[in-house]
């Protein structure tokens, strides 16, 4: 494959996604019950679908898994590839839970919005600059 078209098949791929994905950069935990072990591990993206993770365990593809993930709770999922940033996680799980991960995310979202614009807001609210004229009599 040519070098230049890495980038454009990369943008195809993504695009195939079924479900959309949020950048969550929450904590969490992964076990894996074939081998009894549990670690760490931070979930970088999520949609109702996956995640993107990673951690430091030993994972590989078609792995089972089950994580935690702080502020969504348990998924079953299994390992679908790895990358750069780390492992790609398919949920396996009914509509209805899927229905309430993409409440959840939609809500996550939201959420961070307004507090980005709520810490803007506060920015923006700082002392007047010296050069303002304003005296307590005002």
């Amino acid at each position: 494959m040519k070098p230049e078209l890495e980038p454009v098949i990369a943008k195809a791929r993504a695009e195939r996604r079924r479900f959309r994905r949020v950048r969550v950069d929450q904590p969490g935990k992964l076990f894996m019950p074939a081998s009894s072990q549990e670690g760490d591990c931070t979930i970088l993206d999520m949609s109702p679908g996956g995640a993107a993770i990673q951690s430091a365990l030993p994972l590989e593809e078609n792995m089972q898994v089950i994580i935690y993930i702080d502020g969504f709770g348990r998924f079953e999922g299994q390992i679908t590839g790895r990358n750069d940033e780390g492992f790609g996680v398919q949920f396996q799980c009914t509509a209805a839970k899927r229905e309430r991960i993409a409440e959840q995310l939609t809500l996550f979202a939201k959420g961070r919005s307004r507090a980005a614009m709520t810490k803007a807001s506060v920015c923006s609210f700082n002392a007047p600059p010296p050069s303002a004229n304003v005296s307590p009599n005002n």
